[in-house]
C-alpha cells in the first residue's frame, strides 16, 4: 500500500508539473454564462470540464447548481472522466425566472464528494418594452413620449429593430430615472431613422404598450 501511495504521488507530481504549464489542475468551458431568458423560457447550454493530471481511478463528475433553487438541470447525468486531459461534456437546461438569477454551476465528484471546478452563471429576464405616453413619426425620425421623474434622458433607452415586414420596433429602458420630480407630461426622446438603420418611408410598427395616460403632441 505504501508503494502504491508513493507511486501515486510521483505520478501526480509529474502530471501536475506538466499541467502547471497551463497553470491549472483542471479547466472549464465556458468560463462564465450570461443568459437572457423570459420567465419560463428554456435554453440548453453545453459546458465541459477537463482534468489535466493523470489519476489512478476515474472521476465520476456531476454538475449541480450552487443554489438549490436555481433553475438549472443536468440533462446528461454523471460522466466518467479518465483524467490526463480527458474532457467531460454536459448539456445543461436553464429556465428563466421573473427575477435575475446568480449562482455557480459546480462540477462535483459524485463518488467521493467535493467541488472540482465551477462556472459563474447569470440569468436575466428579458427587458420589457417601455409604456409610452405617445409616439410621433416625423420626416427624419421617431419621437417617443415617455414617463419621467425629472432626470430621464435619451441614453436611458435603446431601440430594438426586428427584421420583419413591416419593421417592428421596441423602445427599452435600460436605466431607471433616479429623480422624484413631478413631470406629468413626461419627456420626449428622439431617434433619427439613420440611428436606427431605417430608410425613411419604410412601414413601421411600434410594439410598446400605451401607458394609462396618453399625452397629445
Amino acid at each position: 500500500m505504501k508503494y502504491i501511495l508513493i507511486l501515486w504521488n510521483i505520478i501526480f507530481l509529474l502530471s501536475s508539473s506538466a499541467a502547471s504549464m497551463a497553470d491549472e489542475y483542471n479547466s472549464v468551458f465556458p468560463s462564465f454564462l450570461d443568459l437572457t431568458l423570459n420567465e419560463g423560457e428554456m435554453a440548453i447550454e453545453q459546458v465541459s470540464l477537463t482534468i489535466h493530471p493523470f489519476c489512478i481511478r476515474p472521476v465520476y463528475v456531476d454538475v449541480i447548481a450552487s443554489d438549490p433553487s436555481a433553475l438549472a438541470k443536468n440533462l446528461t447525468g454523471v460522466v466518467v472522466n479518465g483524467c490526463g486531459g480527458d474532457t467531460s461534456t454536459f448539456d445543461i437546461e436553464f429556465t428563466g425566472a421573473a427575477s435575475p438569477q446568480h449562482f455557480e454551476l459546480q462540477f462535483v465528484d459524485s463518488e467521493f464528494g467535493g467541488v472540482l471546478a465551477a462556472i459563474p452563471v447569470s440569468i436575466s429576464p428579458m427587458p420589457k418594452p417601455e409604456p409610452l405616453l405617445g409616439v410621433l413619426f416625423r420626416k427624419y425620425g421617431i419621437v417617443f413620449q415617455v414617463a419621467s421623474s425629472g432626470c430621464t434622458q435619451k441614453s436611458d433607452f435603446r431601440v430594438e429593430v426586428m427584421e420583419s415586414f413591416p419593421l417592428q420596433l421596441r423602445l427599452i429602458r435600460v436605466q431607471q430615472d433616479p429623480c422624484d420630480a413631478f413631470v406629468p407630461l413626461g419627456e420626449r426622446i428622439h431617434f433619427s431613422y439613420r440611428e436606427l438603420g431605417i430608410v425613411p418611408g419604410d412601414e413601421l410598427r411600434v410594439l410598446n404598450p400605451l401607458g394609462t395616460v396618453v399625452v397629445p403632441f
